[in-house]
């Protein structure tokens, strides 16, 4: 990363009171930051949220290696590519609620 875009990103990051990871992470999973996120809340109440998206994710991983595990060995004819996508829609989803709760 350039010095330049790496003080943008540094800029853009303090500007919504976040650090550079969780705006990179709204950039790419939600195409954009949706406000400050921490206005309303204490930093503990947004770890408790956080622990348990990450906890939401975890579950979805092990469900889509399990699926994967399952369409591979057993030749269901399932679309993985459209399962693992609803997935992925139905976790974007969740973070817009969670956003959305948090800016409230």
């Amino acid at each position: 990363m350039l010095d330049e875009e790496l003080d943008i990103l540094n800029d853009k990051a303090k500007l919504y009171k976040i650090n550079r990871s969780d705006y990179l992470r709204s950039c790419i999973v939600l195409g954009g930051v949706l406000g400050d996120n921490r206005k309303n809340y204490t930093d503990e109440q947004v770890a408790v949220l956080r622990k348990e998206i990450n906890h939401i994710g975890n579950n979805i991983n092990q469900i889509t290696y399990r699926l994967n595990t399952m369409v591979n060995a057993q030749g269901l004819g399932l679309d993985f590519e459209t399962v693992v996508q609803e997935i992925d829609d139905s976790f974007k989803a969740l973070l817009l609620l969670y956003n959305e709760h948090i800016n409230a």
